[in-house]
C-alpha cells in the first residue's frame, strides 16, 4: 500500500505529505518504520536505544533470558538496565526511494504508543514539521509489558521490562514532545485551514 501511495504521489507530482496521527493511539512500530525509511536515508536515520531489565518473571516467558540473567548476575550485576544490541539490517535490503517533498505530521492528545515513537523519531531525525498539540506521551519511556498474577490474592497486573531511549539523549528527561507549531485541533475546519497554509509556505 505504501509503495503504491508514493508511486502515485510521484506520478502526480505531489510534493506535500500530511501524516495525521492525532487519533492514532498505537499499533505496530514496524509500520512506522516502513514510513520512516521512505522519508530519510537509512544511513542517516537515528533510532531508539533499548535497555532490558532482567527478572525471573521475564525469564518465565523467555527461557533464553533466564540463561542470560544467570550470566549477568554472575558478573556482579543486579537490578540494572542492560543495553540491548541494535538489530542488523540484512545486506540484501534495498532502501525505497526517499520522498523529497514537504512533510507535516499532526500530533494530538490521543497520539500515543507507536504513533508517539513515530513523532519522536521524526523530531530527533529532523524530518518535516510537527503541528498540533503537546503530547500525552514521554519521548523516552518504559514499555514491553509483562503480565503477572499475585500468588496470594490472585490479582492480575502488568509491568514493563524495557526502557526506550530517544535518539536525542540531551532531552531524555523531557516529559512531552512539543509541536513546532501549536494548533487547536478541536476546531477541525480551522485546524485544517492552518495546516493547508503551512503546506503552502
Amino acid at each position: 500500500m505504501i509503495d503504491s501511495m508514493f508511486t502515485e504521489m510521484k506520478k502526480q507530482g505531489i510534493k506535500t505529505l500530511v501524516v495525521d496521527a492525532q487519533y492514532n493511539n498505537g499499533g505496530s512500530s514496524m509500520l512506522c518504520d516502513e514510513l520512516l525509511i521512505r522519508l530519510r536515508p537509512l544511513k542517516e536515520l537515528k533510532l531508539y536505544a533499548t535497555s532490558l531489565r532482567f527478572s525471573n518473571l521475564l525469564a518465565s516467558f523467555n527461557p533464553r533470558i533466564g540463561v542470560a540473567k544467570k550470566a549477568w548476575e554472575a558478573d556482579g550485576h543486579t537490578d540494572e538496565l542492560y543495553p540491548m544490541p541494535a538489530g542488523n539490517i540484512p545486506p540484501t535490503f534495498v532502501q525505497p526511494e526517499v520522498f523529497d517533498g514537504k512533510i507535516i505530521f499532526v500530533q494530538g492528545e490521543r497520539t500515543y504508543s507507536s504513533a508517539g515513537i513515530l513523532m519522536t523519531l521524526v523530531r530527533d531525525n529532523h524530518i518535516g514539521m510537527i503541528v498540533g498539540e503537546s503530547s500525552s506521551f514521554s519521548p523516552s519511556h518504559y514499555g514491553e509489558i509483562l503480565p503477572y498474577k499475585l500468588p496470594n490474592t490472585g490479582v492480575l497486573g502488568t509491568i514493563s521490562c524495557k526502557f526506550f531511549t530517544r535518539p536525542d539523549v540531551e532531552h531524555i528527561d523531557d516529559k512531552t514532545l512539543e509541536p513546532d507549531v501549536k494548533i487547536d485541533l478541536s476546531d477541525k475546519e480551522t485546524a485544517w485551514e492552518q495546516i493547508l497554509r503551512l503546506a503552502a509556505k
